[in-house]
């Protein structure tokens, strides 16, 4: 069992803080969603090329915090949350002056790879310092939060596109992370907390079980089927209408956002 350490209650400054990075970080995970026919005219690629700068970002989201579990053991959330921001600002920054699409691919492999590192703390940290009774209400305002960021990147992202390119879309990413680093220092510093690490044997255990693993996957290939229609959504709207720029491309998320 994972041991929580009495830690002072989350103040008010402090969950905004939390709620600020969550903003930032899904805005930069999703924001270039709507920019992938610019991206793909601009360097000369297929769509199919130009949608794997979402597939490889988002990929990572459901196998790298299970590593990052092991990280939790050695260090706090507070000083993950600092790191694993500082690196992703600076993968974004480097990606905003790209020259050839495998350096962005690359960036956006990175940025995908420490996106959940910081989602991982983030959680972590509103669990070890919520009251029980108000930490259901403290996760439904992140898990609305994380909508917000990536809808709000989106339609930021098309506009800041349509008036100065993409690649200031992404140093406004950069941006927006760095201003949360002088924030980040608000938090309160807790040691490190020990938490279950994953099992390989513990995890086939689990999986045996009659038809939990047909139901685990039923999620995953949610997610994925739903990624890949909002991959493609631009790529078919510049088919239906050739003259629609990237703040039109970037409303045509609105739907989703009112779905989710």
């Amino acid at each position: 069992m994972s041991m929580r350490s009495p830690a002072p209650s989350l103040g008010k400054v402090e969950f905004l803080v939390l709620l600020w990075t969550t903003f930032a970080a899904f805005a930069a995970l999703y924001g270039p969603q709507p920019l992938l026919p610019v991206i793909q005219q601009h360097f000369g690629v297929g769509s199919q090329s130009a949608s794997l700068l979402m597939t490889l970002a988002i990929l990572p989201l459901g196998l790298a915090p299970v590593c990052y579990g092991y990280i939790l053991n050695l260090c706090s959330t507070r000083r993950l949350l600092q790191l694993t921001t500082a690196l992703c600002a600076l993968v974004l920054l480097a990606a905003s002056f790209t020259t050839a699409f495998w350096q962005l691919l690359a960036l956006r492999t990175l940025t995908g790879l420490l996106v959940p590192a910081i989602l991982l703390a983030l959680m972590t940290h509103i669990s070890l310092h919520s009251r029980q009774e108000s930490l259901q209400r403290a996760m439904a305002i992140y898990t609305t939060t994380t909508m917000f960021g990536a809808f709000l990147g989106r339609i930021g992202s098309g506009f800041i596109t349509s008036w100065l390119g993409w690649q200031a879309a992404f140093l406004t990413y950069a941006l927006l992370l760095g201003s949360v680093l002088p924030c980040l220092l608000l938090l309160q510093r807790t040691r490190s907390t020990q938490h279950d690490v994953f099992s390989p044997a513990h995890l086939l255990g689990v999986l045996r079980q009659p038809g939990l693993l047909l139901l685990m996957l039923i999620g995953p290939l949610c997610i994925f089927a739903h990624a890949s229609v909002l991959n493609l959504a631009p790529f078919r709207m510049r088919e239906l209408l050739p003259d629609a720029g990237s703040w039109a491309t970037g409303l045509l998320y609105v739907p989703a956002f009112i779905c989710s």
